[in-house]
């Protein structure tokens, strides 16, 4: 069900839930930016809650667009439990970017 639908080519974002088992899939679509990132993080702390026993799971295979900050609000879900899944060279990329460097920060002493 979509939680926010707005035009991709008005440069919104739209993001789907979708439960699965204990878990929970969020499907973005559009730019991850601006005003929307705070769309975001409002909907991933509304919904994660009810599946804190399952896992979340953040697709942004139709991400056109992802700013700093919105770089930065992945990063964070990641190193929350998030799994980010997407398709497609650009996205994988990132989200490898991402993986590795929350590894590095764990490796990291304090």
């Amino acid at each position: 069900m979509p939680l926010l639908t707005k035009r991709r080519n008005a440069g919104l974002l739209r993001i789907t839930t979708q439960k699965i088992g204990t878990g929970l899939r969020l499907k973005l679509d559009g730019k991850l930016s601006g005003p929307w990132l705070a769309e975001l993080e409002r909907a991933w702390s509304e919904l994660a809650k009810p599946a804190r026993n399952g896992c979340v799971i953040v697709d942004i295979t139709e991400v056109t667009h992802i700013d700093p900050e919105g770089r930065r609000l992945l990063e964070q879900m990641h190193q929350r439990g998030v799994k980010l899944t997407g398709c497609g060279i650009m996205i994988r990329d990132i989200i490898q970017q991402i993986e590795l460097s929350a590894g590095a920060s764990k490796a990291r002493p304090h």
